[in-house]
């Protein structure tokens, strides 16, 4: 059980691992133009440090403070808080 433990802790802070995950996510879903994954910065990034490239948005725990029932969209236009009230 240890050792399945400490097999899984390793796989999970492996991030070269995630840094090839995180590239593989961002090919995968090129073709969403409203999605942005921010990009790994190789050059800084190691396999016990993972570098991503800046992201100027709101914080998320922000709209959980404003929406507590934590269901509502966090990008809330009328289509989505209707159908998050839906719920």
């Amino acid at each position: 059980m240890v050792r399945e433990f400490a097999k899984s802790l390793n796989r999970e802070t492996d991030f070269n691992r995630e840094a090839r995950s995180i590239v593989l996510f961002r090919t995968a879903m090129a073709d969403f133009p409203d999605l942005w994954i921010p990009d790994v910065v190789a050059e800084y990034s190691r396999g016990s440090v993972l570098t991503l490239e800046f992201s100027a948005g709101e914080r998320v725990d922000f709209y959980a403070r404003v929406h507590p029932r934590g269901d509502a969209a966090i990008d809330e236009h009328p289509g989505h808080a209707d159908a998050a009230n839906d719920l």
